[in-house]
């Protein structure tokens, strides 16, 4: 971790000394990171086991010094010194050498002798290790054990050693390991970053510069500028310049020929415009003149209701739509009673306003969306009622009679009334798939003539499930 922050940072000082782009500070730690990941590595591989080795042969320095230490008395019988003899010998040692203490078992784990500290392991953990030594770095001691057949003894002897100077020497080397390193990774560094700056950054700088220009100019719909990069040397990125120029000549032939385009396709575009317009109002004229000659064809001249055949149109259409919803359909043909004696007294003026009349309150009556009324033929109208029963057509039946009877039109030649009437003939069926309207309309039709021969002003009725018509006097 030292030699990353030391290189970053000296990195980052130099990068900001020798250039003030970011890309080569950014490129500069980029460097700097993996020089240092591929020194980490070699450290891993060569530094961790030469600093266990290194450990090992100090630990094998102080074993020697142990022996050393101790060799004025090992080897000794109890018969040839006394005790108090031993202790001031150890004393000595403890007091002259780097050893802390020590204590003397005999073969059969008995404690002879102690001096100074204590180890702290025991001689039975000893005995079931295979390591004759145990370095504690943290303390900074080290604990050794020698049996007896090293000692040449008939003793054994577990020694602690201050390891102040073992530390100090392993601290030593690795700073010196990781000195040399950090070195060798900054002029590695430096000199890949130096390389770089003239044959790398400085025209990609240029080409940076160059594409901004050439963005605003485009942008802004600019003059071709004056490019500033060049290609320094025949390489891959001068290949990438040179095509960049090329790029920007093919692109500044592309905005000219596309101004000249851009002039054309506006005179284009206006002579459309002027043709769309004129179109437009061609259809608009035709649409209207379609509209007038639709209703034409769909309508009544004289009273503007429908015609005869777009009533055959409608009812096919809603008696196909009440097949579907099982819904009843009724019809109510209707005219105007004792019209040829009306005509040949009031002129056929006349008769043309009573029928326009009629019509108009045939209208009134058939008020829902649905509901649909047409010219039969003279002075006969049909009234299409979809969704709606015998019942609900007696009532539209009921309306129509006194909405007719309202207008007051005179009627001196009539055998039923003062006033202009009408005879109803009203059918009524629920339509079954596959079959058609016209037995509703035959329906209708002989309910009319019924209603005509029972003494006209008033409705007879229809229905599917009877022959027999029925008269109700209105």
């Amino acid at each position: 971790m030292p030699i990353l922050i030391g290189l970053d940072f000296s990195l980052g000082m130099f990068s900001k000394l020798l250039s003030r782009q970011p890309l080569f500070a950014k490129l500069s730690r980029s460097i700097a990171l993996r020089v240092f990941l591929c020194f980490v590595a070699i450290e891993i591989v060569v530094l961790l086991p030469s600093y266990a080795r290194r450990e090992d042969q100090l630990a094998q320095t102080f074993e020697t010094q142990a022996q050393t230490t101790l060799q004025p008395w090992i080897g000794l019988t109890k018969v040839e010194l006394t005790s108090h003899l031993r202790r001031k010998i150890m004393e000595r040692a403890i007091a002259d050498t780097d050893l802390l203490g020590l204590a003397i078992y005999n073969p059969s784990g008995e404690k002879l002798l102690t001096a100074g500290d204590q180890p702290n392991i025991g001689l039975r953990e000893w005995q079931n290790r295979e390591a004759t030594s145990n370095y504690d770095s943290a303390r900074r001691v080290i604990e050794m054990y020698l049996d007896a057949e090293r000692l040449n003894a008939d003793y054994v002897v577990l020694a602690k050693f201050d390891a102040t100077s073992l530390n100090q020497e392993l601290l030593g080397y690795v700073l010196r390991i990781m000195g040399l390193v950090l070195i060798i990774g900054t002029i590695v560094t430096l000199g890949t970053v130096l390389t770089l700056h003239p044959q790398v950054l400085k025209p990609i700088y240029q080409l940076r510069n160059d594409l901004l220009i050439v963005g605003d100019a485009i942008a802004h719909d600019y003059e071709k500028p004056e490019m500033r990069s060049q290609s320094i040397q025949e390489d891959e990125l001068g290949e990438v310049i040179q095509v960049f120029h090329g790029f920007v000549e093919e692109i500044y032939t592309a905005i000219s020929d596309r101004k000249k385009v851009e002039v054309e396709l506006k005179a284009l575009n206006h002579t459309l415009q002027t043709e769309i317009q004129h179109r437009r109002v061609i259809e608009e004229n035709l649409q209207k003149l379609n509209d007038q000659l639709q209703s034409l064809a769909n309508s009544d001249g004289l009273t503007h209701v429908a015609n005869r055949r777009f009533f055959d149109e409608s009812l096919d259409r809603e008696w196909r739509r009440m097949a579907r919803q099982r819904s009843p359909i009724s019809l109510i043909l209707f005219d105007v009673d004792c019209f040829k004696q009306f005509n040949d007294h009031y002129g056929h003026q006349m008769g043309d306003d009573c029928l326009i009349q009629i019509a108009k309150a045939g209208e009134m009556v058939a008020k829902r969306p649905g509901d649909f009324i047409a010219r039969y033929g003279g002075e006969e109208f049909i009234l299409i009622l979809p969704d709606t029963d015998l019942e609900g057509a007696k009532v539209v039946a009921q309306n129509l009679r006194h909405t007719i009877l309202s207008l007051k039109i005179p009627h001196e030649f009539s055998v039923v009334s003062p006033w202009v009437t009408v005879s109803m003939g009203i059918s009524t069926q629920t339509p079954k798939p596959k079959t058609e309207p016209s037995g509703l309309v035959k329906q209708a039709d002989d309910a009319l003539y019924q209603a005509k021969e029972t003494g006209r002003d008033r409705f007879c009725c229809a229905s599917d499930a009877a022959i027999e018509t029925e008269a109700e006097v209105i």
